[in-house]
């Protein structure tokens, strides 16, 4: 007994000191120092915003503190009366394959990867949502209270003569959307069903979704001053209603602008009372980007669109197999996975959050989202935008539906957010024994897996925290009986196998050959202190007693440490032996015995 109290002594001591570290982590405060406004600025913001405050803030010291902890930054803003307690993650949108280009007068050129802009985290004493986007000059994003979302944005996007480090707060509420500017996607929607074939059937399950997209701006949105990193930012505040109602995680495959006024973008009709951008954009990326795999191709645009109309997509065209370049419909239009995109329709007052659901409106008639006005038009797909986050049943259920298709086809996994596809192609042995590398968390496997004979009759069993890629000429080189399992994190980008053949001369083809696991979403899960330099502990919740698997691999993919705990039905700490590891980036798997499966990632520091 006394052994057990020393244990327990032991524990609540070290959870102590951890929950001391973060507290004294988190004294780093900002704070926003209240400005006055002229009465001819107070007349502009009054056409955008029912309620606001105005206020300065340090942003270099914000970015400087944020930059140097970019896998956990804790601090304080204190704004406008509010104190926001923040823990704050980098959130890269852009895939590890990303590329960037422009098209100008002198032809084609690739852009050069900036620094990630983008973070996600929460309020540290609700678990609230928070996203913001940072950069050495400015800072913008929201913050999710019991009192709705609140927006930081930079002063001079609303006034022109305020100065850097200028800001404005505001609720979403109080945005002010003027006129009746509206999506005029309903009148595709009859043209869309009767172009789509049927492939495949929806497919079932619980795990995370991969929305692969590309963005395209035209030349206006080039010489307005919109940039990639600003377009990324956009997606960052999307896809954080994504992922709270879909479980739907944004990578940034591409991005492409105009530099040139002869872009092919010529006319200011949407695409959705006629002929348009929307048809334009279309028959441009089925013709010269078909290179690009992608689920979406999303148009920010400057274009002054006519009839009020600054948004329009097609309607339920996401799950076409292979076609994700778009399909000709009757007409010869292309039809496809696009959406069209007005940056800014106030006049240079267009805020943060209307922007966002207006993205988030067009990407939700790609999955299959129609407009519903009714309930006051509280919800997303209500043709007039908004600054709602909420998406209404009927337009979840037909989302959902989409999110789910599973193509029929063998093909590269475009338009399948879950799992991408297996197909065989021929060539010869390399001869070469496991050999692997790590980057981004991905395994990536080149030549040849060749078990020995101790295989035999057994599993081969490979493990990555977001993605397993068998590149082109890799083969599966097994005997009898032998399965290769690659087991990939809860909430991972899947497997990528487009070349894998099967070398064991059994007749089998690849899939038979291959079982591909993936964890189920679980946020229930807390490790702390992370960073850490001693032992961490995890916090988990469990609703009957169970045993949990514990296995430690470090970025090789290699098993440092393993261990099995009994869970109690209720709250659990298990403490974590990392005190030992080595300096550097860990991935802590936990397997429940009924097979569900979390990926958790550790820094260890000295």
């Amino acid at each position: 007994m006394r052994e057990l109290k020393k244990s327990f002594t032991a524990m609540a001591l070290l959870l102590v000191l951890g929950l001391l570290t973060q507290f004294l982590q988190a004294q780093e405060v900002f704070r926003g120092i209240e400005i006055n406004s002229s009465a001819e600025d107070r007349v502009l913001l009054n056409e955008g915003f029912q309620s606001y405050s105005l206020f300065e803030l340090d942003h270099e010291a914000l970015y400087e503190l944020v930059d140097a902890n970019r896998e956990q930054a804790i601090f304080t803003l204190q704004i406008a009366g509010f104190d926001w307690p923040i823990e704050l993650y980098e959130n890269e949108l852009r895939s590890p394959g990303y590329s960037a280009g422009q098209t100008g007068d002198d032809g084609y050129k690739e852009v050069i990867q900036g620094e990630c802009v983008t973070f996600a985290g929460y309020l540290a004493q609700t678990s609230k949502a928070v996203r913001l986007n940072l950069e050495p000059n400015r800072v913008w994003g929201y913050v999710t209270t019991e009192n709705g979302e609140y927006f930081i944005e930079p002063l001079n996007r609303f006034i022109d003569d305020a100065k850097e480090g200028e800001y404005i707060l505001y609720n979403a509420d109080d945005v002010i959307v003027s006129g009746e500017v509206s999506c005029g996607a309903d009148t595709q929607s009859e043209k869309v069903k009767k172009s789509q074939p049927s492939q495949g059937a929806p497919k079932t399950g619980d795990d995370c979704r991969k929305l692969e997209i590309a963005t395209e701006s035209d030349f206006e949105a080039f010489n307005a001053g919109i940039t990639f990193s600003d377009i990324i930012a956009n997606l960052n505040l999307v896809e954080g209603i994504y992922t709270a109602t879909y479980d739907v995680e944004i990578f940034v495959v591409y991005q492409h602008e105009w530099t040139t006024s002869a872009d092919p973008y010529t006319t200011t009709e949407s695409g959705c009372g006629g002929f348009g951008t929307l048809q334009q954009v279309g028959a441009e990326w089925r013709t010269n980007f078909t290179n690009i795999r992608r689920d979406m191709t999303v148009l920010y645009s400057q274009k002054d669109f006519n009839s009020n109309t600054i948004g329009c997509a097609w309607i339920g065209v996401f799950g076409n197999g292979s076609e994700n370049d778009g399909v000709l419909n009757g007409e010869g239009t292309t039809v496809g996975p696009y959406s069209v995109n007005q940056w800014d329709w106030q006049g240079g007052s267009t805020s943060d959050a209307s922007r966002r659901t207006l993205v988030a409106h067009e990407m939700g008639h790609n999955f299959g989202g129609t407009h519903d006005s009714n309930g006051g038009c509280a919800n997303i797909m209500c043709p007039t935008i908004n600054t709602t986050t909420v998406f209404n049943a009927a337009a979840q259920t037909q989302m959902n539906g989409n999110m789910n298709f599973e193509s029929a086809v063998a093909n590269d996994g475009r338009s399948a957010l879950r799992e991408r596809y297996l197909s065989a192609e021929e060539g010869g042995v390399s001869l070469a024994f496991l050999p692997s590398t790590n980057s981004a968390n991905v395994l990536i496997l080149d030549g040849t897996l060749i078990p020995l004979s101790f295989f035999f009759g057994t599993t081969a069993q490979y493990n990555a925290s977001e993605e397993i890629r068998m590149n082109p000429g890799a083969l599966m080189e097994a005997g009898v009986d032998i399965n290769f399992q690659f087991d990939i994190a809860s909430c991972a980008n899947g497997a990528i196998v487009p070349n894998a053949q099967d070398g064991s001369g059994s007749g089998s083809d690849s899939e038979q050959l291959t079982s591909l696991n993936r964890g189920s979403s679980d946020t229930d899960v807390i490790l702390y202190p992370n960073p850490t330099s001693s032992n961490s502990f995890i916090k988990l919740e469990s609703e009957k007693e169970e045993q949990i698997f514990i296995t430690i691999f470090d970025g090789l993919g290699r098993v440092v440490v393993q261990s099995n705990e009994f869970l109690a039905e209720g709250v659990n700490v298990i403490e974590l032996q990392s005190e030992n590891l080595t300096q550097g980036l860990y991935f802590v798997n936990l397997r429940i015995a009924e097979g569900e499966s979390k990926t958790l990632k550790l820094q260890k520091i000295d």
